[in-house]
């Protein structure tokens, strides 16, 4: 197999770690805008669905600290 492919992180749940490592991920950020925009929000998928990953990105989105490493 070509090295020049990002690695998926299959089974990782940290955002910030899955970027250093440059591993393959599926950008959900522009979703942030709906999660704001809901009073309530129920999130219900399947095992491995990236649930815990999702909560990670939004984690990391909000942290002031870490607000250079997302682009306006």
């Amino acid at each position: 197999m070509n090295s020049s492919y990002p690695r998926i992180p299959y089974g990782w749940a940290d955002f910030r770690a899955i970027r250093l490592e440059k591993r393959l991920y599926v950008d959900k950020t522009r979703f942030v805008h709906v999660l704001e925009e809901e009073r309530y929000v129920f999130l219900i998928r399947p095992r491995r669905f990236g649930k815990s990953c999702w909560v990670s990105l939004l984690e990391n989105y909000y942290d002031c600290t870490r607000a250079d490493e997302f682009e306006a």
